[in-house]
């Protein structure tokens, strides 16, 4: 009797690590997407707040058209992390994710993020030629952006060292929380809205908070 329980239990046991494990795909890769695009819109103030100040021009946000395909690049490199992220936990669901695995999480997009936002930064630039109709060729528009992707990657980088770290600090601290609070019990129609309203929330501010903040996050 004693034996079949502890075989139960441990059944009900490898049923919610799985099921946590699903669940942590509806939360953690909006999270990290939202992570990346915050993480780019950062960069790219503190880059151009300096071009400005220079000048002697206004500060002034980014522009929509710009923020929308460039901040794209950000959310698809965010994506790329997460599925590793997600991959890795699905073929170790029964794995604690304690400190040292958000240790490494963090670790991973902090570096991860800028370098894959610098990677699809050219793809881009081609696509609002093309939106604005300044892409006569696109074959050797895309060509030159295959071409330029992995020298950006590292150029991109370094001026994203700031907000990539910000990026994993926000997305491993956040992430990990939502990983307890889902082997807990509290209701999943709770924990899902809220992940959800964070990572927007996210997008957001790094959008529409001061420019002289975000700035000096960069």
């Amino acid at each position: 009797m004693a034996l079949l329980e502890s075989y139960s239990s441990s059944r009900e046991i490898e049923r919610t690590y799985l099921r946590v494990t699903r669940e942590l795909s509806l939360t953690l890769l909006p999270l990290v997407a939202c992570v990346g695009v915050a993480a780019h819109y950062i960069t790219a103030v503190s880059r151009l707040t300096e071009v400005r100040l220079r000048h002697g021009n206004d500060l002034v946000h980014l522009e929509t058209i710009p923020s929308i395909f460039y901040g794209t690049c950000g959310a698809v490199a965010g994506i790329c992390i997460g599925f590793l992220i997600l991959r890795w936990i699905k073929s170790n669901p029964n794995s604690g994710r304690g400190l040292r695995f958000w240790i490494l999480i963090f670790i991973l997009t902090s570096i991860g993020i800028p370098l894959l936002t610098g990677f699809f930064m050219p793809f881009g630039k081609l696509f609002i030629d093309i939106y604005d109709g300044h892409m006569q060729n696109i074959f050797q528009g895309s060509l030159s952006a295959f071409i330029s992707a992995p020298k950006n990657m590292f150029v991109y980088a370094t001026m994203g060292i700031y907000p990539g770290l910000i990026a994993g600090a926000l997305f491993s601290a956040i992430g990990s929380l939502i990983d307890r609070l889902l082997r807990s019990d509290i209701s999943r129609l709770i924990i899902h809205p809220i992940s959800l309203a964070t990572s927007l929330m996210i997008v957001v501010l790094s959008r529409y908070l001061p420019l002289e903040f975000l700035s000096s996050l960069g």
